[in-house]
């Protein structure tokens, strides 16, 4: 069992509670590099799939709060459990945005030229 000033370890001015932010910090900037490199080395490539994706990104940022609106308008009418509207939600939200924005937005002539 640990004797001493536990307390001190969890925030506070105290050494303890530095010395614990200073590993805390350094370890997460350790890990999001570590993470950076093996997806550099392993994943430095695109699919299909990952390019449509990547084409899409900044037209689906930029439409998807009306169509994610719309979708929530629809949902609120149905009995579903909360959760379950929360993924359906999710899951067409994310859909409809990449359908439309490939589809549609990306095809019009203005858009084109800015997206």
């Amino acid at each position: 069992m640990v004797k001493g000033n536990g307390k001190a370890y969890s925030g506070g001015w105290h050494w303890q509670a530095v010395g614990m932010n200073v590993w805390e910090a350094f370890t997460c900037v350790a890990i999001c590099y570590g993470l950076l490199v093996i997806y550099r080395k392993s994943y430095n490539e695109q699919g299909r799939l990952e390019r449509l994706l990547s084409d899409n990104a900044f037209s689906v940022y930029v439409f998807h709060p009306p169509i994610l609106i719309l979708l929530a308008r629809v949902l609120h009418a149905t009995a579903w459990p909360v959760l379950v509207k929360l993924a359906a939600l999710t899951v067409l939200s994310a859909i409809c945005t990449f359908v439309l924005s490939a589809a549609v937005f990306r095809r019009i002539p203005l858009l084109r030229e800015i997206l």
